[in-house]
């Protein structure tokens, strides 16, 4: 028997995500047995850098062996000391609407709950004023408020609600074109030391959406702390990386590349060098596909 300890955020979706890595884990080798150990809860409003930095040392001084992350939650760059030793299966990272309890249509009376500022903006073109107000990020805590009547609807990642098993409320579905989804959204990443051996979580590894990951992180080094969004897709041998950029003015600049997978780091940084050339020259293109 061996045991795996594995660190995650105390909150339930972190949970959720965990219980999936773990029973990816006893499927590999039933004589596994993974042992869960959430993070002590933070300060209020705590960034998820400060979140990470935390699980990061649960891995340094050796009280976890591995940590579950929501790949959107984790730094751009890489640490060789901790790397990323396995990605899940990505759920579906669409953006939904959901609606307060006992309502069978968006109250438009009430601002559209959304916790991040490029749905935000994505939203403008979609719901044209309709007040926006910013949401927790935490989604048990965006869901109270919601039903509290502090919204007339929510908008959220499906994902979030699936690992909650709490896809019955979702009202509306809206596509990668409509809003294109944050980097890393409904990729699980699991994250150990160099050097030791985790092949017990080849149950759980996606080569598909690991390839995802590679080209969005990719396109996220290159636009940085910058208002974007970025979504890949692989089809057979080919990934498709849909882009967005905007400026603090509202604007917004969007495009889509495709190529072979083999190259999809390289296919994230080109499609976001070329949205940041776009948004210097200033000139609004809409969506724009290029060619890879």
């Amino acid at each position: 028997m061996k045991v795996v300890r594995i660190a995650c955020q105390g909150n339930p979706l972190a949970i959720a995500q965990a219980h999936m890595v773990m029973q990816a884990i006893r499927d590999h080798n039933p004589l596994m047995v993974p042992e869960l150990r959430t993070l002590p809860p933070g300060q209020p409003g705590q960034s998820a850098s400060i979140i990470f930095y935390r699980l990061a040392r649960a891995l340094e001084n050796s009280t976890a062996d591995l940590c579950v992350h929501s790949l959107k939650n984790m730094p751009i760059q890489d640490n060789p000391k901790f790397p990323i030793v396995a990605v899940g299966h990505r759920e579906d990272c669409r953006s939904v609407m959901v609606l307060p309890r006992r309502h069978c249509r968006p109250d438009v009376s009430r601002p559209l709950g959304c916790h991040e500022i490029r749905l935000k903006m994505q939203l403008s073109g979609i719901f044209p004023g309709w007040k926006t107000q910013q949401a927790p990020p935490d989604i048990v805590a965006a869901l109270n408020k919601l039903d509290g009547g502090e919204y007339g609807a929510l908008i959220t990642s499906a994902d979030e609600l699936t690992y909650l098993r709490l896809q019955g409320r979702i009202y509306q579905t809206f596509s990668i074109s409509q809003i294109i989804p944050g980097w890393g959204q409904g990729i699980v990443a699991v994250q150990g030391r160099a050097g030791e051996k985790t092949g017990y979580l080849s149950q759980l590894h996606s080569v598909d959406c690991w390839d995802m990951a590679l080209a969005e992180r990719a396109y996220a080094q290159i636009l940085g702390n910058t208002l974007m969004a970025g979504n890949a897709s692989v089809w057979g041998e080919k990934i498709t990386v849909h882009g967005m950029l905007a400026d603090q003015y509202g604007k917004m600049w969007e495009g889509v590349l495709s190529g072979k997978r083999e190259d999809a780091a390289q296919i994230g940084a080109a499609l976001a060098a070329r949205l940041r050339l776009d948004a210097s020259g200033q000139v609004l293109r809409g969506k724009k596909l290029y060619d890879g």
